[in-house]
């Protein structure tokens, strides 16, 4: 460190020179380098722990020649979606309970009250008869047979994975949350606002 005194119009002014300062602040590090921090890999690392953690449920799954049906071993209901497109929605719900209150929103449909399977119908070659739970509402509602045909493969039981709801702020989530994914791995979601009532999707 250098210091200058000057006297200028009667007045002492002292200066101080910092030149180890800079010799300090611009030499050279002995500490090595540090790596960058990867910023995606440590999303992408946090995203498959979220998806590792994300509830699951067994469920039973069986296929018909126009749709299919889906059921959660935790609950005493069914879902029936059909491929076809109708005015009511690819979601079957009986006309006698759509037309209830609420009655749109009535996507999975109970079974404990209905009576045991009797098929009134003969299988036909290369398809099933339904049975279980899904037997019961196939003989219960006329609808679901049309809307459904026969069964193609028997009931595949197998692991859901119930994927988290999409929100945009507190207010706004979609319309339609997921309800849990299918065997393929696609997510079957159902409309839960007006304006996605009475229809369920497939994605």
């Amino acid at each position: 460190m250098t210091t200058l005194t000057a006297i200028i119009r009667g007045f002492s002014y002292t200066l101080i020179m910092l030149t180890c300062l800079a010799a300090w602040l611009f030499a050279p590090s002995n500490k090595p380098p540090q790596t960058p921090v990867n910023t995606v890999a440590v999303l992408k690392t946090a995203t498959s722990a979220i998806q590792t953690t994300l509830p699951t449920v067994t469920a039973v799954f069986q296929q018909f020649e126009h749709g299919w049906m889906l059921r959660r071993t935790d609950q005493n209901c069914v879902y029936v979606y059909s491929y076809a497109v109708r005015a009511e929605g690819n979601i079957v719900i009986p006309s006698e309970i759509s037309f209830k209150p609420f009655g749109n929103y009535h996507y999975c449909l109970e079974v404990a009250s209905l009576p045991t399977v009797q098929h009134s119908d003969a299988s036909v070659e290369g398809l099933q008869l339904p049975t279980g739970a899904f037997g019961k509402l196939w003989d219960a509602y006329p609808e679901v047979r049309d809307a459904l045909g026969y069964a193609t493969a028997p009931e595949q039981p197998y692991v859901a994975t119930i994927p988290p709801n999409i929100c945009y702020d507190q207010f706004t989530c979609t319309y339609s949350p997921p309800l849990l994914t299918l065997p393929d791995g696609r997510v079957f979601s159902c409309g839960m606002r007006a304006a996605s009532a009475g229809t369920c999707t497939v994605s």
